[in-house]
């Protein structure tokens, strides 16, 4: 009989993670939380994604890209001040201590859906696929919000 706790713990594991949405990353190291994107108005055009990101696990993992189909392609970004100017530029991918978060948030890093295929409308939910290094493939679904969306402390916020 106990065996089979191990195995049954294993499972129940794997059941639960389905349920909370959880693709990829099978050590569980790496939680995504509170991804979210903007409406945007036309097909064709670009839009960010957001999401807090933190490393679970005991070693470093680094953010290497992403997939979304909605999207042309998926690009790292992060938004600089530079002597008042704000630049956005992209990059090649963002290192996460063991134990630390990142932020993907207006003003700062971010991932740019380029080229839309379609509309993003208020409402409706997106899929994308984040790739680290070492935890592999982590899917995720994001709730589109509204056009003027802003992020604050408690999660996204709808601007009227």
């Amino acid at each position: 009989m106990a065996a089979r706790l191990p195995v049954a713990a294993a499972i129940a594991t794997c059941v639960l993670g389905l349920a909370a949405g959880a693709h990829g990353d099978p050590t569980g190291a790496i939680q995504v939380s509170k991804p979210w994107t903007r409406a945007t108005a036309a097909p064709g055009s670009t839009a960010a994604v957001y999401a807090t990101i933190t490393n679970h696990g005991g070693t470093p993992d680094r953010l290497t890209g992403a997939a979304c189909p909605v999207a042309q392609s998926t690009e790292i970004h992060q938004d600089t001040n530079e002597n008042g100017v704000m630049r956005m530029r992209p990059v090649d991918g963002i290192d996460i201590p063991p134990g630390h978060t990142l932020t993907l948030a207006p003003n700062g890093y971010h991932l740019m859906l380029v080229g839309t295929k379609q509309r993003l409308t208020r409402g409706s939910t997106i899929t994308c696929t984040l790739q680290f290094r070492d935890a592999g493939p982590v899917g995720i679904e994001l709730p589109v919000r509204a056009a003027g969306a802003a992020e604050n402390m408690m999660g996204p916020m709808e601007m009227q």
